[in-house]
């Protein structure tokens, strides 16, 4: 499979992300009582759930949304990257810009996740007692992974500078 053909099939295939997430999280904003179901199952915190409040819920929802809105954008870049190479227009600045943005991204979601957790757990424990408040933090392999990730691509983005410059000085000796 060539490179052109595989890059329109991820452009493609980005598509769905992109349209499933907002979607998703407009959904929730609609159902908060299915988001505060999603947070009971996923969030390992002692948390007194018949005390949370739905505008916890909302705030909480906002919360989570910044990083869902970083990763989105992102996406969209990664997608425009790949948009060009399904072109042919693989040595330009342009990528380079939509990599960098991607990797940004994925750097950000992943600093951003180990801060999310503290203040959703301070969120949902505003309404306990005194002494019995909580304040979790967390961090995965998945963080580590998506940060690890995410610096990758950025020198890759870096690598592709060079190549961007090997590229234009030999057009000018053709």
């Amino acid at each position: 499979m060539s490179v052109n053909t595989t890059s329109h099939f991820l452009y493609w295939l980005l598509l769905a992300p992109l349209l499933l997430i907002p979607a998703m999280w407009g959904y929730f904003l609609i159902s908060i009582e299915d988001f505060a179901q999603l947070a009971k199952m996923n969030l390992p915190l002692a948390i007194k759930w018949n005390t949370v409040a739905s505008w916890q819920y909302y705030l909480v929802w906002s919360i989570t949304l910044v990083p869902a809105l970083i990763i989105l954008w992102g996406l969209f870049n990664l997608r425009r990257a790949f948009h060009a190479f399904s072109r042919n227009d693989v040595f330009n600045m342009q990528n380079v810009t939509y990599i960098k943005r991607f990797a940004l991204a994925l750097i950000a979601g992943a600093v951003l996740k180990t801060c999310i957790i503290p203040m959703i757990s301070v969120v949902f424990s505003l309404n306990h007692p005194p002494g019995e408040k909580i304040l979790s933090i967390q961090f995965s392999s998945n963080d580590f992974a998506m940060f690890a990730i995410g610096m990758v691509f950025w020198v890759i983005a870096k690598i592709l500078i060079q190549a961007n410059e090997l590229s234009t000085e030999n057009q000018q000796f053709v």
